[in-house]
């Protein structure tokens, strides 16, 4: 399940590929931080109304600035590849102009309100004087022509956006005004079809406030606007993790993505809400279906969710299909999961660590694993821990090496097993046990001009 996704970016007459990582929503703006493919050189995206604007070096965002604002207030997604196709494709190069050029550019492209929002957008490089003359510049272009509604329009999204100014405060209470003031004394799902930028900047705020009414997720389903309305009910759900949200969630999520893609979204997800919401168990069940086995087990033994009688009894089938068994499952938390998950179960749990002998005699010494298996306090795993303490013993014995070799070989550690039986040949000459057994050692290895060579020492031995 590969996360990644890349785009190209132009910037400074140079070609970068980046990698974004992070979406932020906040009103009308979409943020994307990015990562350069080959240095730690961070991006940062700037798009209005999910149209690219333009891109900047990322760097800390300052108290006070929309950035910060943004941050504190925004509604966030990482580490989600498909929410990224919905702003622009892989293939798409993204063109990002100097920023004294962009902004020239702005006033040609977009209204003055929208222009106004854009350019609050930069207020961390533009200076506070230099942003209010540009501010001030659009809204008396308005009033000069007469516009009062379009320049009491403007002046009530930039105090939306957080802008206090005296002269934006004074607009408000200002006689000439009074009209169009009286148009936003309307309740505000009648403006949602003359007015749609008012109503996201005030029902953006609401949702943020917890007052959320369905006007901001009905805003973006009229713009059929795909990524703000996914990003919305992701959020949503985060807020309020129920196993009733979830299935929306998943809905939504398969309308808009391929089943993998729709995976990738919900497996993101795993790390914010709670394992009895109900999420866990069936992104488990996602990834097995897609035979993501490796992840499906990392999941069940990082999060403590449930699974049915009928999973539970699949996990020795699971476990075979691993590339590697978890390199954590001695660690005590995964281990008191995993315990904790197959109480009741003795018989899936004997298969499951015997299965997980070969690969773990490779990382730890015996005693580490008899220790384990023994602080286990299973019954069910008593026979075993009890072969272990007798392995134990026999690696103190020097002539105990063919049994010693036996249990190697049981387990696929063969190395070690023909170690044991080249001893043990050594130690008894005239024996043809050890033999026999290199044979069927090398055999298992693939090799078999080693196992016919042993082969045909056993049989001189025993003519």
């Amino acid at each position: 399940m590969n996360n990644s996704y890349v785009w190209t970016l132009i910037i400074n007459k140079q070609s970068k590929k980046i990698q974004p990582d992070k979406i932020t929503v906040f009103q009308q703006c979409t943020l994307v931080e990015c990562e350069e493919t080959t240095s730690a050189e961070r991006y940062l995206l700037y798009f209005y109304h999910n149209h690219f604007l333009t891109a900047l070096p990322q760097h800390a965002a300052e108290p006070g600035t929309f950035l910060a604002l943004a941050e504190k207030r925004g509604l966030h997604i990482e580490q989600a590849a498909p929410f990224f196709s919905l702003l622009a494709d892989p293939a798409e190069t993204l063109h990002a102009d100097g920023l004294s050029q962009f902004l020239l550019r702005l006033k040609r492209s977009y209204p003055a309100e929208d222009t106004a929002l854009i350019f609050s957008y930069f207020d961390h490089i533009l200076t506070p004087k230099e942003l209010e003359t540009s501010l001030k510049d659009l809204f008396f272009s308005y009033r000069r022509n007469g516009q009062l509604n379009n320049a009491f329009r403007l002046a009530t999204l930039l105090r939306l956006r957080g802008y206090k100014q005296d002269w934006l405060q004074s607009t408000v209470i200002h006689p000439d005004y009074t009209k169009a003031a009286e148009l936003y004394q309307a309740p505000l799902s009648t403006l949602l079809e003359t007015d749609p930028l008012y109503v996201e900047q005030k029902a953006f705020i609401r949702y943020i406030k917890k007052e959320d009414d369905g006007l901001l997720t009905a805003l973006y389903k009229n713009q059929k606007n795909t990524l703000n309305l996914l990003v919305l009910q992701t959020d949503s759900y985060k807020r309020n993790p129920s196993r009733e949200a979830l299935a929306p969630l998943i809905t939504s999520y398969q309308s808009a993505f391929s089943e993998q893609d729709c995976l990738r979204c919900l497996f993101a997800l795993t790390e914010s809400v709670p394992a009895e919401s109900g999420l866990h168990a069936q992104v488990f069940h996602f990834l097995i279906k897609q035979n993501e086995y490796d992840k499906a087990i990392q999941l069940l033994l990082t999060h403590s969710f449930r699974l049915s009688k009928e999973e539970l009894m699949q996990l020795p089938d699971i476990w075979r299909q691993l590339t590697a068994v978890p390199d954590n499952l001695l660690a005590k938390k995964v281990s008191k999961r995993l315990f904790k998950l197959l109480h009741g179960h003795p018989a899936v749990l004997e298969r499951i660590i015997r299965l997980s002998l070969p690969a773990l005699l490779q990382r730890y010494q015996l005693k580490e694993l008899h220790e384990w298996i023994k602080n286990a306090k299973q019954a069910t795993l008593q026979p075993l821990e009890e072969r272990l303490a007798q392995v134990l013993k026999l690696e103190e014995e020097a002539d105990n090496q063919l049994e010693l070799g036996q249990f190697y070989f049981e387990f696929g550690q063969y190395e070690k097993a023909i170690d044991c039986f080249s001893w043990d040949m050594e130690l008894r000459p005239n024996d043809t046990s050890p033999l026999e057994w290199l044979v069927k050692t090398y055999q298992k290895l693939g090799k078999h001009e080693e196992a016919a060579a042993y082969q045909q020492l056993l049989g001189q031995l025993k003519a």
